[in-house]
């Protein structure tokens, strides 16, 4: 019985490393072929595994994997289909993320969570991170990627600190994927674990030059040193849903009778700081045109257009750095309804997970300024966190109204011994 469940836990753990790779060097896995279907592959893998370590008989496990196999190839296959007759990839990538990717990487999180072995895959998620960012403070002082990453590396730097890479998508995206892993360094027993770990995290996000997720991070690593601060979170989760529902009635004030579709400042700082501003005054007028949005297809080019003082005019829809503003022009106000329950559901998980439910939020929150969507590597982890807080949000409902108590939710706080 030892030797099995040790078996299990090696094969977890090689899991929890494969899904690591994918997170934290996808530039890898993108030299040798689409990282979206090597993401999809890395996560069914997973889900796989975890099924065939259940406790029900070797048909229904067998049946489980070959329905989610068929299901991913045929949603898969004739999503590419219509990309090829429409002639347009990005309907491909909007349509994966939304029926294959969200999905399962969904289900995944909740498995994993609910199996009661998550902890095996956040302590090798938090180790792998740590290295990364040990990495990516590294390459920040030396000045040089440490990867061969020249011309990447180069392209990505601005004014100010040099901003580190490592095998990342992007300098931004590595910085919201360290800045998600500090919540979750709670889940660590020992203290001193969890203060050495989220150190390094912080500091790793600074690394990468990327602003809000510094900022993000190192407000939440702060948080996390009181319990009392903790504590009142949980009592008091609605003042966390009130502060959002504001912050998203400033945002829509701010779209609709303060920003102009300009974009102000003759530096890249300055062009970065100010972008942000410009996309979101194009909303009203976009959710009023275009209340479906393009139906997960490409935009037309040079028809949300804004000035700018560094750059000329720029085509909002080749580079949008905002998930609220890509979920509208893929979807419109169905987009819109879709990041907003992400925000509220992750806030609503605090009550359940501390952890899980910061670490979502922090997620989620980056979605004000950075596509989330719209990179293959890191949503996984995005889709994987809010499929834990959809479990929260809607196990509890199906079982009360099933009139039974389903198996109960494990609660990882208890399991995280490292």
């Amino acid at each position: 019985m030892v030797r099995r469940e040790r078996t299990r836990s090696y094969l977890r753990i090689a899991s929890a490393l494969l899904l690591s790779f994918g997170l934290f060097f996808p530039y890898y896995l993108e030299q040798l072929g689409s990282l979206r279907l090597f993401s999809v592959a890395i996560g069914f893998a997973a889900l796989a595994l975890e099924v065939f370590l259940m406790e029900f008989s070797l048909r229904r496990r067998i049946a489980y994997v070959a329905v989610g196999a068929g299901y991913l190839a045929v949603a898969v296959g004739a999503i590419e289909v219509v990309a090829r007759q429409i002639n347009d990839r990005l309907f491909a990538v909007n349509a994966e993320h939304l029926l294959v990717m969200l999905p399962l990487f969904a289900l995944l999180g909740w498995v994993l969570y609910r199996s009661g072995k998550g902890r095996i895959y956040i302590v090798v998620l938090l180790s792998v991170a740590t290295l990364v960012s040990i990495l990516a403070i590294s390459e920040s002082l030396l000045g040089q990627s440490l990867f061969g990453r020249t011309y990447e590396f180069a392209t990505s730097q601005r004014e100010g600190l040099t901003r580190a890479l490592v095998g990342s998508e992007n300098v931004l995206v590595l910085g919201a994927i360290l800045a998600t892993m500090v919540p979750l360094s709670l889940k660590l027993h020992r203290l001193r674990f969890q203060l050495m770990v989220s150190a390094i995290l912080v500091l790793g996000v600074w690394a990468t030059g990327s602003r809000a997720p510094a900022i993000i991070c190192t407000a939440v690593a702060a948080f996390q040193l009181f319990p009392v601060l903790r504590a009142l979170l949980l009592r008091f989760v609605w003042v966390a849903h009130t502060l959002a529902a504001v912050a998203i009635a400033g945002l829509a004030y701010l779209s609709l009778f303060v920003w102009a579709p300009f974009i102000a400042g003759a530096t890249g700082l300055e062009y970065s700081s100010n972008y942000r501003g410009a996309i979101y005054s194009l909303v009203p007028q976009f959710l009023a045109d275009r209340p479906f949005g393009y139906l997960l297809q490409t935009a037309p080019a040079g028809r949300w257009v804004v000035d700018s003082e560094l750059h000329g005019a720029v085509d909002i829809a080749r580079s949008v750095d905002s998930e609220i503003v890509y979920a509208i022009f893929g979807l419109g106000w169905i987009g819109l309804v879709l990041f907003l329950v992400a925000v509220f559901v992750s806030i609503a998980a605090i009550k359940h997970d501390v952890a899980i439910g910061l670490s979502a939020l922090s997620l989620t929150s980056l979605g004000f300024i950075l596509a989330l969507h719209g990179w293959d590597a890191m949503s996984t982890l995005w889709y994987s966190l809010l499929g834990v807080c959809l479990g929260f949000a809607v196990i509890p409902r199906v079982r009360r109204q099933a009139g039974r108590k389903l198996p109960l939710i494990p609660d990882l706080n208890r399991m995280h011994t490292v």
